[in-house]
């Protein structure tokens, strides 16, 4: 069981609305793209990092996980380190 709010009666509807929004803000906040992984088979935002390259955070992954897991698979947690690894304080 998830603490606080339990899982979701439709889980996939659940995690394509949460996994949109966090995404979406990740792709404006980090100046990111919606890019397709065709080894995980999902879809993840890719924004650069201040050193070079580029780091994808797959959204709709970690969403899942947090339905699915409760809070051991923290949003705020996921938010933190892709904001420290966007802005060059996480290698």
């Amino acid at each position: 069981m998830v603490e606080g709010i339990g899982k979701p009666k439709n889980l996939e509807q659940m995690i394509m609305v949460f996994g949109s929004f966090l995404g979406e803000a990740f792709r404006q906040l980090y100046k990111g793209r919606w890019d397709w992984d065709d080894h995980f088979k999902t879809w993840g935002v890719t924004f650069p990092i201040p050193k070079g390259g580029e780091e994808t955070a797959f959204v709709f992954a970690k969403v899942e996980k947090r339905f699915t897991n409760g809070m051991e698979d923290s949003l705020s947690f996921f938010a933190e380190v892709t904001d420290g690894k966007a802005n060059g304080r996480i290698p």
